[in-house]
Order: structure tokens, then C-alpha cells, then sequence
């Protein structure tokens, strides 16, 4: 690569030196955007050679146009040549998953699992960084396979301080195929080139100095593109015109496709005929085109390489741009195409690919070809290349004759479900109503409707699908089970869970003569999920019976996993910890074989998050779930509309959460989603209580709560704004309301002790004792709250009843008990970003009056119990040393958190050892605040 040819990019190499030099920040992303023949791959070329220089391990992929449908292709580029060091420093599973991904080893009755391969490919980026810096480089990412960006995305997703930049060019019309988050990245947007620039490129390349005004002109009309100024004084050159003057019309064709084509066409046509094999091919090389045509292919192939349309690396062929080579293929005609498909078919080694070449090639029905790809359309399945497997899939279903009803069907759903899983919904629906238009009623029609009511974004109209096919259903127990359990999980969301778990009992007296393992464990998981939503509380005994029987059974899709269920309830009784591995889990998995149901993990997992107290991490999931959905064309859902209102909500931005609230009721009710018409309401209730909007807050709520109430949904942890109705009833003076609200969750809540919830109770009780002007109550009330919190810790929650108590406190002239609960409450509120409840806590705090009292004085009392827990005893250990209940240093424990600005015993421990009492002496209780 020489000097010229990279010419008027200073400012964008400066930044790519800049970039390499910086070690000590990786890992990081560099991204190079560019419209088409901007100069991308200039660049990309010069980071590559200036990081091999630099001492970096580089691993390059360049895929294109067709590669795009080729699973694991790009993985296959990036990783030639290192997988000898790599594979045997892999555990045996991952190794193995990987041979299989880059068709090493047959994947036998066991397919490589995505989630697998990704591990693998962390693995063996973990394994060569600690050598060397490591520089991922992939030229026009925009066509790297779906299934390389899963496995890409999990493994960079999870680098820590490992050396590793990535170098992306990605083509500005293009979305980008792989999405690195949570990583520092770098954008270079290459600009046109100068007059200046392009002149001495010309030359370079051309040896052609063209007279100013015509370079003028070739820089107008190129935009300063520089491919496109090649080409168009390429054509200036060849017609041996010279316009005269700077308003002369230049002698070139008004698009680029055309120019493209008058290019081509100059080439003999045994080599336009070797093209386009070679375009069509998804890994080109000269002995393929060979075998192809019968015929020396790099004799064919020499004057596109001399005329710059093709380049040689080794055997394989290269075209200069990826536009040329779809300017072969749009030259050609459709029955070029499929001879060229044909021959293709009969010379290409991996069976996916010539299945494609084989359906490609054939424009009539053909059940011997279409039961080839409809197994290569399985084969792409099993190993997370969904795209790849849905148009396979679609072309099984064209190829197969309509004397084989039966294996017509199978293909067909199997396509639907397919391309609605890529989120091509409109694709898989297209196809079965028109399918449903020849059926007349019976188990067929019936399969078609269940299938329909699937991918049917209305969920009433999806209930009313789903009643039409069991009008019409007849004899087939698997439809029968699919139709019920559908209707289960969407009459929970549209009426009420009693009817939803009545066709769950259905679907399980069907499972259970069926004896299928899958539908058995699909029906299980709903009936449980429906007892714990009706209020029968959590079964570990059940849960794990479900996951086990899902590792037992291995057929079941990752979209209708019982570990979906089984999250649910984990996350709505508390216990976070234990559902987010099975959320991310399915994430992962989901990601890697870009299923849109993703978004439905991601969503979940945004809750958990905001329970946790990780915020920001909730924001990261609720906004990539809203843009997975938009990305797949479909209105953003209901969940994922309440989803990002609550999140926004919490965090005080108030418009966000405003819109997206109120979008949330719209959409929910445009759909027949009523729990989720009432989860809108809720938001919207919630955020005005956030902003002292009382009687707003009052009425949304109590809207809330009309609609919840009569949905069934009796488990306490689910009743979310249930709180949120008795603080605005009692901030609106109407105490009866509030008591009222109360008692509809705390029974509930007693009866199956969900903490987190009583605590919540408590506080409620409190803040109608205290309006009612019995402060002794509402601080004994407060205790029991703070004693619940201590058993499941939910952030937030928790800082609202030091705000409540903080309150109290002032009423009872306790101003030095109020500031310490206050300040408490503001430090959590500001540590998770509540604005507008921390906004809150610094006007109760103004309200206190008086002097702050210094954070570090702790009480001889204080003294000795952060003494004790900082030595390690436990809560109940610290009580019988001093003599007083668990709950006496729980709050003696709150108390010290506060006035030493710490948050944990951990934090607690290190802030004893480094602090010293004051002055050295014995006695003193001054510790330093953090």
C-alpha cells in the first residue's frame, strides 16, 4: 500500500494512530462509516497493516454480499489460521461446537448450541490476548452472517481488561450487523475527498490528469466519492472527450448502476460468464469457477482482474467493490442465474450451500430437492443460523408439489415460524393466510389458524383465531394442545388467568395422552405459571421439575423454554438473583440465533435490574428491546412500552415516562391487552406520585387497580402499584381508600410471606397511622417495614421508607432521628438516580431545621455493633452478644450506614480498619464519613 492511495484522509489516519497507540484502554471499537466507494476499505486496509506493525495479532474477515446467508462465514475468516493454537486451549464441549460451526466436524444427533459457540469464541479471545494485543478486524460488516454477529457480540459484550480492539468498516446505508455494547467505540465518518485529493488519485491510479474544469465537474458529480470519480473519469478517458467548458454535460451515465454495466460490458462474455458463477458463489475461487464452466477459470477471469473489477488473494476472487458484483448479477437474467445455481449445485462441498444453489436453480415443484433443503434449512436451524434456515425453509415450501399435502403443510409452518422468529412477521403471516384461503375446515385449517394467531401482533385478534380453530378442530391432539396453550398465555393478558389456566388443564390432559416430552413440559410450565399468578404461591419442587424435564426433552424451542415461566415467577417474588441467570441465558441464546423474542427476555431482565438498583443497566436493556422490535418493522409492544415507562419512571425522566406511559395504555388497548392497559395506567400513576401530582397519581391508579382487580392476577408480588394506590389515597386525605387498597394485597402477602411486599404494607400502614395522627403507630409500623426490607432488599423500595420515616420523625420533633433517615434516603436515591425522589428527600430534609449533626459521631451503642459486624458476626450473633433483638441492630445498623456513608458490612469493615477512633484514643466514637 503506498502513500497515494490513501490521500485527503489525515485527519481520520491521525485518529486510527491515535486508536492504536492507546493499549492501555482496551478493549475498544473502532468503526469506519462511509457511503459506498468512499474509501472504507482503504482504511480498514491501512488500521490492519499499521496494527500488524504495531505488534498486533490480527484476525481479518471480508464478507460479502452472498456471504451474508452463509452461517459462520465470517467466524470461518477471522479465525483461519489461528485454530490450532486456539481449539486446544477450548473445553472439549466448546471446542467441539466450534468445529462444528466452521463444518469441521459433522454435528452428528447433537448440533453445535449458539450460546456454545459464542463461549467458544470468548474463549479463544481470552486465550490469545494475554501474549498480545489482538485487533478484530471486519471489512463491510453490514454483510457479515447473522450467526458470526451473535457469537461476536456475545464474546465482546463480555471483555473486561482483555487487549482487543475491533476495527469495523460499515457501509453508512447499511444497518451494521454486529452491535458492540458496553465497549468504548470510535466512529470515523469518511467525508468526500477534495478536488485536490481526487486529482491525485486520478493520477495514481490512471496516470490521467484531467484539465480543472473537467475535474471540477468529475468531483461535482462524484460527490467526491473517489470510486465513483475513478469510474467516471474512466469513462472520460476511454470516449476521449474533453468537455469544454464547466457547464458541458460529462459524458457518463446518470446512475451507477448503469455506469457499473457499461464497465462490464466491455468484458468478453466467457468473462462476464465467469463473473457471474463467481458472484453467485458465496466463497468464490478460480477452481469453483473452473469446475463451474468447465473451462481454465483464471483465464476466463484475467481481464476483469486487469480491468480492476476482481482481485486474486491466492485462489479465491475478490470483486474491487461489492456493487460490481451485483451489477453481474442484475446484467444477467433469471435463467442465467438459475443455470449458473445449477452448476454451482453440482461442485460446491458443504450440503447448506448446495441446497441453496439447488433452490436457487429450480423454478418448478420438486419433493426429492425440496425435502434436500428443507434438511438444510433444519441443519441451519440446529446451528443458530436462523436467517439462513427461514429462506431455506421458504424455498422447501415452493419446491414441494401440491400432491404432497401433508409435507406442503410441515414446510410451510415450519417457514412462518422461521421467518417470524428473524422478526419477518409479515413474511410468516402472508404466507399462511394465504395457505388458509384454500383450506376447507379440519385438523389442516386448524394447524394454519394456531400458527396464524401466533404471529398475529393483535392479541385479540390472535384470541379470536385461536377460538375460530377450536371450533374447527377435529381429532389432532397436537394442534388441539398448541391452540390451548396458546390461548393460556394470551387470555391471562386479555381477560383473566381463571379462563387462561382452564386451557392449560386442557393442554395438559392432551400432553398427557400424547406422551410427547415437549408438549407435556410446555403445559406443566403454563399451569404453574397460572397457579402462582392466581395466588397459589411459588413450587421449588415444581420449578425444578420443569428445568429438569426441559433438559430431558432437547427438542423444545428456546421461545416456548418453561425457564421463560419459571423467571416469571422468580422475579415477581423477589428473588432476582436466582432469575437472572435463566433471563440471560435465554437472552444469549435467543441473540445468537436473532430471534425478536429476545426483546421478551430483555424486558424482564430490565425489571430485575430496576429492582436490583442497577439502573442503568435496566435503561441499556428496555431501549435495546424497543429497538430490537422496531428493527423487525412491528409497533413496539405493550410489555416493552410499560417497560421503558417504568424504567424511565424511576430514573425522574419525566417525559420519557410520560410517553411511553401513555403509548403503553394506547397500544395495550388497541390490542385487547388488558393487563397490560392497567400496567400503563400504573406507570403513569407512579410517575405523578414521583411528582407530588397527587390527584393525578390518585386517579391513574385507581384505574390501575379497577382493571387489575378483575384480571385474577392474586399473587401479592404482582400487585407492583398496589403501594402506590394506598401513598396517593392517603396524600388525597381519603384514609378508608387507602386501608381499603391495603388489605387487597397485605393478607395475600402474609399468607405466602412475601417480604418485600409486607415491607411495602408496613409502610402503607404507617403513612395512614401518621395521617391519622398517630405517630407512635406509624414509627412502630416503619420498624416492621425496615425488619421486611432486611429480608429482601430491593434499593429502592427500601430509600421510600426512610423518606416515610424521615417524615415521621420531623412530626415527633425527633429532627436529629429525621435528618439521619433523610439523608439516608437521599444517599440511595441519588446513588440510583431517582431524581425526582431524591428531589423529594432534600425538601423533607429542608423541612427538618436545625444543624446537621456530624455523619462520623457514632453512639457507644454504634460504636459497638459496627465493631461487631465488622468483625464478621452475623445479625442474630451481634444480638445476643449485646443483648437485644435482630431487629434493635438492624436499625442501630441503618443508623451507621447513614453517618459513615457506606453501604454494605463489607464497606463497613474497611472503613473501621482504615479509621482509627479519633485521636488514637481509646473511647472516642469519631469515625471519618466516606
Amino acid at each position: 500500500m503506498t502513500a497515494l492511495e490513501i490521500v485527503g484522509r489525515d485527519e481520520e489516519l491521525a485518529v486510527v494512530a491515535s486508536f492504536l497507540a492507546d493499549t492501555d484502554s482496551l478493549p475498544r471499537v473502532l468503526v469506519i462509516e462511509g457511503e459506498a466507494g468512499i474509501g472504507k476499505t482503504t482504511v480498514w486496509r491501512h488500521v490492519v497493516e499499521e496494527s500488524s506493525a504495531a505488534g498486533y495479532r490480527v484476525l481479518t474477515a471480508r464478507p460479502g454480499r452472498s456471504e451474508a446467508q452463509l452461517a459462520f462465514a465470517g467466524l470461518s475468516d477471522l479465525f483461519e489460521g489461528s485454530l490450532d493454537d486456539v481449539l486446544p486451549a477450548l473445553p472439549p464441549p466448546q471446542a467441539r461446537a466450534l468445529r462444528i460451526a466452521l463444518l469441521l466436524d459433522d454435528p452428528g444427533p447433537r448440533p453445535a448450541d449458539p450460546r456454545s459457540v459464542a463461549a467458544a469464541v470468548l474463549g479463544s479471545l481470552r486465550h490469545l490476548t494475554p501474549r498480545e494485543s489482538l485487533l478484530v478486524a471486519i471489512d463491510d460488516v453490514q454483510w457479515l452472517d447473522a450467526s458470526s454477529a451473535g457469537a461476536l457480540e456475545f464474546a465482546l459484550r463480555r471483555l473486561a481488561d482483555e487487549a482487543v480492539a475491533v476495527c469495523m468498516a460499515l457501509r453508512a446505508s447499511e444497518p451494521s450487523a454486529l452491535s458492540v455494547t458496553g465497549v468504548d467505540e470510535q466512529r470515523v465518518k469518511l467525508r468526500p475527498l477534495t478536488l485536490g485529493a481526487l486529482h491525485r488519485i486520478l493520477v495514481s491510479r490512471l496516470g490521467l490528469a484531467l484539465p480543472r474544469p473537467a475535474l471540477r465537474r468529475v468531483t461535482e458529480v462524484s460527490g467526491g466519492n473517489p470510486f465513483f470519480a475513478l469510474e467516471i473519469a474512466r469513462a472520460v478517458e476511454e470516449q476521449r472527450l474533453e468537455p469544454s467548458g464547466p457547464h458541458d454535460p460529462l459524458p457518463v451515465p446518470a446512475g451507477l448502476t448503469e455506469l457499473l454495466g457499461g464497465r462490464l460490458a466491455a468484458l468478453p462474455s466467457q468473462t462476464r460468464e465467469a463473473l457471474l458463477v463467481a458472484a453467485l458463489a458465496a466463497e468464490p475461487t478460480v477452481p469453483i469457477v473452473s469446475a463451474v464452466l468447465d473451462s481454465d477459470g483464471w483465464q476466463r477471469l484475467r481481464p476483469a482482474e486487469e480491468r480492476d473489477v476482481i482481485a486474486f488473494h491466492g485462489e479465491q476472487v475478490r470483486f474491487s467493490h461489492p456493487l460490481l458484483a451485483a451489477a453481474v448479477e442484475a446484467e444477467a437474467d433469471l435463467e442465467q442465474r438459475r443455470r449458473a445455481h445449477a452448476r454451482l449445485a453440482t461442485v460446491v462441498k458443504d450440503p447448506t450451500s448446495r441446497a441453496r444453489h439447488l433452490a436457487l436453480a429450480s423454478s418448478t415443484p420438486n419433493e426429492s430437492i425440496a425435502a434436500v433443503v428443507a434438511d438444510a434449512a433444519a441443519h441451519a436451524a440446529a446451528r443458530g443460523a436462523t436467517a439462513e434456515a427461514a429462506q431455506l425453509a421458504d424455498h422447501a415450501h415452493r419446491l414441494t408439489p401440491a400432491d404432497e399435502p401433508e409435507a406442503a403443510l410441515i414446510r410451510l409452518v415450519d417457514a412462518a415460524r422461521k421467518h417470524a422468529a428473524t422478526g419477518e412477521a409479515q413474511r410468516a403471516e402472508a404466507l399462511l393466510r394465504q395457505e388458509l384461503t384454500t383450506l376447507p375446515p379440519g385438523p389442516r385449517r386448524t394447524r394454519v389458524l394456531s400458527e396464524l394467531a401466533d404471529v398475529e401482533p393483535s392479541m385479540e385478534r390472535s384470541v379470536t383465531l385461536l377460538r375460530r380453530a377450536l371450533e374447527e378442530a377435529s381429532g389432532d391432539d397436537e394442534v388441539l394442545s398448541d391452540v390451548h396453550l396458546q390461548l393460556a398465555a394470551k387470555l391471562r393478558i386479555t381477560e383473566d388467568v381463571w379462563r387462561a389456566e382452564a386451557h392449560a388443564r386442557e393442554a395438559l390432559a392432551i400432553a398427557d395422552r400424547l406422551g410427547d416430552v415437549p408438549t407435556l413440559v410446555r403445559a406443566l410450565a403454563s399451569v404453574s405459571l397460572l397457579r402462582f399468578n392466581s395466588g397459589h404461591g411459588v413450587s421449588d419442587a415444581v420449578l425444578q421439575r420443569l428445568l429438569r424435564l426441559e433438559r430431558r426433552g432437547g427438542s423444545l424451542e428456546v421461545t416456548r423454554s418453561p425457564r421463560f415461566d419459571v423467571a416469571e415467577q422468580l422475579v415477581w417474588v423477589g428473588r432476582h438473583d436466582e432469575a437472572r441467570p435463566l433471563l440471560e441465558g435465554l437472552r444469549d441464546e435467543l441473540r445468537s440465533r436473532e430471534d425478536i423474542e429476545e426483546s421478551a427476555a430483555l424486558w424482564y431482565l430490565a425489571f430485575v435490574e430496576l429492582m436490583a438498583g442497577r439502573w442503568t443497566l435496566a435503561a441499556e436493556y428496555s431501549e435495546r428491546g424497543e429497538l430490537l422490535e422496531e428493527q423487525a418493522g412491528f409497533d413496539v409492544s405493550p410489555p416493552m412500552l410499560w417497560c421503558r415507562a417504568s424504567v424511565s419512571g424511576h430514573r425522574g425522566e419525566a417525559d420519557a415516562a410520560l410517553r411511553y406511559g401513555t403509548l403503553t395504555v394506547d397500544a395495550a388497548e388497541r390490542t385487547g391487552a388488558r393487563a397490560f392497559a392497567a400496567n400503563g395506567h400504573g406507570a403513569l400513576g407512579f410517575l405523578a406520585l414521583s411528582q407530588d401530582d397527587v390527584r393525578e397519581a390518585r386517579d391513574q391508579l385507581r384505574a390501575w387497580q379497577e382493571i387489575w382487580a378483575t384480571t385474577g392476577y392474586l399473587e401479592p408480588g404482582m400487585w407492583l402499584y398496589g403501594p402506590d394506590v394506598v401513598e396517593s389515597s392517603v396524600a388525597v386525605g381519603e384514609l378508608d381508600a387507602a386501608l381499603a387498597a391495603l388489605e387487597l394485597f397485605e393478607g395475600r402477602a402474609l399468607a405466602l410471606d412475601r417480604a418485600h411486599v409486607l415491607a411495602q404494607a408496613a409502610r402503607g400502614r404507617a403513612l395512614i397511622a401518621a395521617a391519622d395522627g398517630d405517630l407512635s403507630e406509624a414509627s412502630a409500623q416503619i420498624e416492621r417495614a425496615l425488619a421486611e426490607h432486611a429480608r429482601v432488599r430491593i434499593p429502592f423500595h427500601e430509600a421510600r421508607t426512610y423518606l416515610a420515616l424521615g417524615s415521621i420523625e420531623r412530626r415527633r420533633r425527633r429532627r436529629r432521628a429525621a435528618r439521619d433517615a433523610l439523608e439516608r434516603a437521599l444517599a440511595e436515591f441519588e446513588q440510583l438516580g431517582a431524581r425526582l425522589w431524591a428531589d423529594r428527600a432534600r425538601e423533607e430534609l429542608a423541612r427538618v431545621g436545625g444543624r446537621a449533626p456530624s455523619r462520623g459521631e457514632l453512639t457507644p451503642t454504634e460504636r459497638k455493633v459496627a465493631e461487631l459486624v465488622a468483625e464478621g458476626l452475623a445479625t442474630k450473633d451481634v444480638a445476643s452478644r449485646l443483648f437485644v433483638s435482630p431487629r434493635t441492630v438492624d436499625g442501630h445498623l441503618a443508623h451507621i450506614y447513614a453517618k459513615l456513608g457506606v453501604r454494605s458490612r463489607t464497606d463497613l469493615a474497611h472503613r473501621l480498619a482504615e479509621t482509627p477512633t479519633k485521636d488514637s484514643q481509646p473511647g472516642s466514637s469519631a469515625v471519618k464519613p466516606m
